[in-house]
């Protein structure tokens, strides 16, 4: 079921008719941490994105779709090279290219016409306290049943 019309519906008249107004290559989409959630539903995150010099924004879940737009620069991020060596991957928000970038988990972006783009901001974070009420001897036990979960199965070499 296609929601374009109601997608549409929502904007101004206005904005309907503007000549600069162009939605092209609209898919549905899942803009959400969960991953498996997404993939269930046969939805993909947006987590990378591209401003390029002429305004045009590029997003996508994967960096390999924004490389098919071809005034995306190839420049390889020294940095991320750095870090790829040094870690064996790149964390958030880099990416292997300077001009493309890749949100945190947990982050969002918002994203204004005519505006330099702004950081991503957390929306959620686990939070670590010290003042756990559990007890030593409660955590005991939990670690002791965490241990025989993951130590069920034995490796017997022959």
């Amino acid at each position: 079921r296609s929601h374009m019309a109601d997608s549409l519906a929502a904007l101004p008249p206005a904005k309907r008719g503007d000549a600069g107004f162009f939605i092209g290559n609209m898919i549905q989409t899942c803009i959400s941490d969960d991953v498996e959630a997404a993939k269930a539903v046969n939805r993909k995150t947006i987590t990378h994105y591209a401003l390029l010099p002429n305004g045009l924004l590029l997003f996508g879940s994967e960096l390999k779709s924004l490389l098919l737009h071809p005034e995306l620069r190839r420049d390889f991020d020294p940095l991320a090279i750095e870090e790829y060596l040094a870690l064996g991957y790149i964390p958030e928000p880099r990416t292997i290219y300077a001009s493309a970038a890749k949100l945190p988990p947990a982050h969002c972006l918002a994203i204004r016409r005519g505006e330099p783009v702004a950081k991503s901001r957390a929306y959620w974070d686990v939070r670590f306290s010290l003042d756990n009420p559990i007890s030593e001897r409660d955590a005991q036990i939990e670690i002791q049943a965490d241990q025989t979960a993951t130590h069920d199965v034995q490796y017997n070499p022959r």
